[in-house]
């Protein structure tokens, strides 16, 4: 209320001596002195109803304090965007590197949770910054059941499978960082994984296989 009446105390005096200024100017210019003497006639006109005068200064009184309202709510708007910009950078320095490198490459969202394309996660291994982009995509189950059919099955499974995909498709942060411990760890630590669940020595890992050693772990 106090910065509202503030204000409005402000708006009052820029007209007051916007007033003043405009009398000043009328004094000094004689070709404009038949203009003000109506101007002051006019102020001093007794024939203005009361009520119009009444009227005028509820219409002024009620603009002036929309306006003043509009201004604190922008500035308590702005106020609310400085500190939830500050909180999310508090957050993103609590992130380990790969989390903030996860967030900085996802490009789209689904139920509030954030994933990335097979294509961001090409873009996160060989680029610096991700592509420019306005805002993340907003994924449907629509879209996700879209996504679904174009996954190609295991048997048509290709080295390409990634950049043949692009963007049709998701990788949430698990998948991502299972992902980059399949490029990063050695070839023969997956040999003695692929052995602890191949154990009839077929080289193949069948469902059963891999049921009794996830149950063990």
């Amino acid at each position: 209320a106090i910065a509202i009446f503030h204000c409005a105390l402000l708006i009052f005096l820029r007209m007051a001596a916007f007033g003043k200024i405009a009398n000043r100017v009328l004094n000094l210019t004689p070709n404009f002195r038949p203009l003000q003497r109506n101007f002051h006639k006019f102020q001093s006109a007794k024939s203005v109803p009361k009520n119009y005068t009444k009227y005028l200064v509820f219409v002024s009184g009620g603009l002036t304090a929309l306006i003043c309202t509009n201004y604190m709510k922008t500035e308590r708007l702005d106020a609310a965007f400085r500190m939830r910009k500050t909180e999310d950078e508090n957050l993103l320095k609590k992130l380990t590197s790969r989390e903030r490198r996860f967030i900085k490459f996802a490009s789209v969202e689904y139920r509030g949770q954030l994933y990335m394309t097979p294509q961001d996660f090409l873009d996160s291994v060989v680029e610096q910054e991700p592509r420019p982009r306005l805002k993340r995509r907003i994924l449907s189950e629509q879209d996700l059941q879209v996504i679904k059919d174009n996954t190609p099955p295991l048997k048509k499974g290709s080295k390409m499978l990634f950049r043949t995909l692009r963007d049709r498709g998701i990788v949430s942060y698990t998948e991502y960082l299972f992902l980059l411990s399949v490029l990063t760890k050695p070839i023969s630590g997956f040999r003695i994984a692929f052995n602890m669940f191949d154990t009839d020595g077929n080289h193949r890992v069948e469902k059963d296989e891999f049921l009794v050693v996830s149950k063990m772990i």
